[in-house]
């Protein structure tokens, strides 16, 4: 949960917020004044929501800041990882899941895995596997 706070020696207001496990503080240009405040106050509601939704663009929010550089810097690296295939991936969750299942619903993964995901998307990376495929696939079922 974020805050607004303002600075003893200029007066003015900043948020305070975590984004991505990193703690973030935005400065803005207005007074500590109460309107000021719920003004901020209602930015920092929207930033949260939009972290929880997944949605929060950090440039879009605060261009100027050397965190959204930051930020953009850590998408990017983070699209070139390898992520292991999808058949490997799925047979290791399998293998972690199934003890908390029923035989009788394992057995039905075990089926979905093997008729319809594996052969689907079994030499993909997980990571290159995008929305619009799933959907895709689902839409073909």
């Amino acid at each position: 949960m974020g805050s607004v706070n303002s600075r003893p020696e200029t007066g003015k207001l900043f948020i305070d917020f975590r984004y991505k496990g990193k703690r973030c503080r935005e400065q803005t240009s207005l007074e500590d004044t109460r309107e000021n405040r719920k003004r901020v106050q209602k930015l920092l509601d929207r930033v949260e929501a939009e972290i929880t939704l997944g949605t929060f663009d950090y440039g879009k929010h605060f261009p100027g800041s050397a965190k959204a550089q930051q930020f953009k810097e850590m998408q990017v690296r983070s699209q070139h990882l390898d992520t292991p295939l999808f058949s490997d991936f799925a047979n290791t969750w399998f293998a972690e899941m199934r003890i908390q299942w029923r035989t009788s619903h394992a057995d039905t993964v075990r089926i979905t895995l093997d008729k319809y995901l594996v052969p689907a998307f079994g030499e993909r990376e997980v990571g290159r596997i995008t929305k619009a495929e799933v959907l895709e696939f689902r839409a073909s079922l």
